[in-house]
């Protein structure tokens, strides 16, 4: 079992690669490919914390150092246009950035999360195509299901039914926090 401890010291030892694989094989089901989408060099950075301030969140009854940590890791691997890379990490990145947001005790960052997950959702929502995908990929979209689908906010941002639909004849299929599977 992942503890916060070993979080901290996997996160402070810049262990990008160990942190994402410990947290991913804390519970989280992924098939190879989308292991893989989530462990792109350019986005790796982000997508380790945001996964591991999400199993924080899980771990802590409120906001605690570790999760501002992980936060201001996050806030800085934001680009200007609202992103964290790619639709992939940007989705995870945002999913962490929505729990943190909902635990007690978030008060003192909340203005700064509220817009980085602003301008996260608002990236999302640009990078919807006319099929419905987002960024043109069906990993990704797959992905951003598996991250955001229960959230009302990115149900709101995104064409939602259309991205439902786009992914319902592929072969990456899923349901908010349902295991992606092919």
């Amino acid at each position: 079992m992942i503890t916060l401890s070993r979080i901290e010291r996997t996160a402070l030892a810049h262990g990008w690669h160990r942190l994402l694989d410990d947290v991913l094989s804390n519970g989280r089901p992924v098939d190879l490919p989308i292991r893989l989408r989530l462990m792109e060099q350019r986005t790796l950075h982000a997508v380790s914390a945001a996964f591991a301030l999400q199993r924080v969140c899980e771990l802590s009854y409120a906001v605690c150092p570790l999760a501002e940590a992980l936060c201001d890791d996050l806030l800085h691997a934001q680009s200007d246009d609202g992103s964290f890379g790619s639709v992939a990490a940007t989705a995870v990145a945002l999913r962490a950035l929505l729990d943190l947001q909902r635990m007690p005790g978030s008060g003192a960052i909340a203005a700064q999360i509220e817009f980085a997950a602003g301008h996260a959702l608002a990236s999302l929502a640009q990078s919807q195509d006319d099929d419905g995908l987002l960024g043109g990929c069906e990993i990704d979209s797959a992905i951003a299901l598996w991250q955001l689908a229960g959230r009302d906010e990115f149900q709101r941002a995104v064409r939602f039914e259309e991205l439902e639909e786009a992914l319902a004849g592929s072969r990456w299929q899923c349901r908010g926090e349902a295991p992606v599977t092919a």
